[in-house]
């Protein structure tokens, strides 16, 4: 996420595997911000910073709410696996909210053994879906997931015990995926959102600075 001018801007999420969407800024507002800070050395940089960090941790928020919403994955094993935050600083001036990660391990959707099979839910407060014939296992790998035999699996012996092979290991969606599919997380939807916030956030800190108030450490200040 960058102040920029109308036609471009900070992008949310980057990277292989993942989003990208990009928040503007009124040319007006940004000539108002230059020109008010036009005398203080590096007045602009640390608004600017600032004021994306800021809006940054609150979209992070947003995305973190919306996905867990969605899918039957906790903010907090998204954070640890698919939704990072880079901070801006007073060189690039860009934050992002990196989405992302390949499909999700059945596993991952409280997957339980019963007796006819494994049931999921990949939806949150959705119905449970079983697979039937698929089985939990712990790989020797120290991985742990819901497999189901392929087609045409044949028994072979395996250390001290026997099994069909070759087995496979099912998916749900990916977090990209539900990102891109997400009504909230649209270009539109943080355009009016998030756009119109780094706006106000950058007019503010232009003031404070302008003010000779000191900003927090850590945030371009």
């Amino acid at each position: 996420m960058s102040p920029a001018g109308e036609q471009s801007g900070m992008p949310t999420s980057a990277g292989g595997a993942g989003v990208e969407m990009f928040l503007s800024i009124d040319g007006a507002v940004l000539a108002s911000v230059t020109d008010q800070l036009a005398q203080i050395p590096g007045g602009f940089q640390r608004a600017a910073a600032r004021s994306v960090n800021l809006v940054t941790r609150k979209v992070n928020t947003r995305v973190l709410r919306s996905v867990s919403g969605e899918i039957n994955v906790s903010q907090a094993e998204l954070r640890r696996r698919n939704v990072s935050v880079r901070q801006a600083d007073l060189q690039t001036l860009q934050g992002a909210v990196n989405i992302t990660g390949r499909r999700i391990p059945l596993y991952r959707f409280g997957a339980r053994q019963t007796r006819l099979g494994v049931t999921y839910g990949i939806r949150r407060g959705g119905s449970r879906t079983t697979m039937l014939h698929a089985f939990i296992a712990t790989m020797p790998s120290g991985h742990i997931g819901v497999f189901f035999r392929k087609k045409g699996a044949k028994t072979r012996e395996i250390g001290q015990r026997s099994t069909a092979l070759p087995i496979q290991e099912p998916f749900g969606p990916s977090v990209p995926v539900v990102v891109e599919n997400a009504e909230d997380l649209t270009q539109e939807a943080l355009d009016q959102t998030a756009g119109a916030e780094l706006e106000a956030e950058l007019l503010r800190q232009a003031d404070l600075i302008a003010q000779g108030k000191a900003l927090p450490a850590g945030d371009g200040g």
